[in-house]
């Protein structure tokens, strides 16, 4: 390529954070959990994220309502302590990912 790529650079990555579910919060396996996050340093808007727990892809949410729930009873081979891991893409396909641990009463 002759042309410089000003889209896809390391330094317009998103950053995003999970404002919920909350960390510190043990649910139940019949609870509703919403996943929400927050993203700055944007230069291209957010256009979706996809939702991992465990390793296990559970689906995605769109912008512009970017919020995505589930029911942990509904996921096979869960446990008490899970890895929830959100990869968040803009526009242009720049992608950001943040991690956190879901507590639940088993």
């Amino acid at each position: 390529p002759t042309e410089y790529d000003d889209v896809h650079n390391p330094s317009f990555k998103p950053k995003i954070n999970i404002t919920s579910p909350n960390t510190s919060t043990t649910y139940k396996l019949n609870d509703k959990i919403f996943v929400l996050i927050t993203a700055t340093y944007l230069h291209f808007p957010l256009a979706n994220f996809e939702v991992y727990l465990g390793g296990h892809y559970l689906g995605s949410a769109s912008a512009p309502n970017l919020i995505f729930s589930f029911i942990p009873a509904a996921i096979q081979n869960i446990s008490g302590t899970n890895d929830l891991r959100i990869v968040a893409y803009d526009t242009k396909g720049n992608s950001a990912e943040a991690k956190m641990s879901l507590l639940l009463s088993i």
